[in-house]
C-alpha cells in the first residue's frame, strides 16, 4: 500500500462494497503482534488464502472482543446519552423558546453539566 501510495482498500464482495481497510488499521495489528506474518496469519485462518481475507478476520476478531466489553457499551451509552442532550439544549437555544428566557438558570446548570 506504501509503494503504491494507497492509503484506503475497498473491501468488496461482488458488487457489494463490505468495508474498507485503512493503512491505519493494517499498521495496528502489526504492531499488536510484532511476529505478524503471512505465515501465522495462515496457521491462525488454515481455511482463508488470501492475506486480506486473512487480515479482515483478525480486525472482525478484535471488533467482536471489543463489542462484548462492558465498559465500551458504558461509554457508549455516556456518549449517546450525551450527545442527545447536547442537540437538545442547541435546538432549545437556537428556537429562542420561551421556556428558556423563563429558566435561564435551569439552562445554565444543565450546560455547566454536560460541559
Amino acid at each position: 500500500m506504501k509503494k503504491s501510495g494507497i492509503r484506503h482498500v475497498l473491501v468488496a464482495e461482488g458488487e457489494t462494497v463490505k468495508g474498507v481497510i485503512s493503512m491505519q488499521d493494517v499498521m495496528s495489528v502489526i504492531q499488536k503482534d510484532e511476529r505478524l506474518s503471512l505465515v501465522s496469519l495462515a496457521k491462525k485462518y488454515p481455511g482463508i488464502s488470501s492475506p486480506v481475507e486473512q487480515m479482515k478476520e483478525e480486525l472482525k476478531e478484535n471488533a467482536n472482543e471489543t463489542a462484548n466489553n462492558s465498559e465500551t457499551a458504558k461509554k457508549d451509552i455516556i456518549r449517546a446519552g450525551t450527545a442527545i442532550l447536547s442537540i437538545s439544549s442547541l435546538a432549545l437555544f437556537l428556537s429562542q423558546s420561551q421556556w428558556l428566557h423563563d429558566h435561564a438558570d435551569i439552562a445554565m446548570i444543565a450546560i455547566f453539566v454536560l460541559g
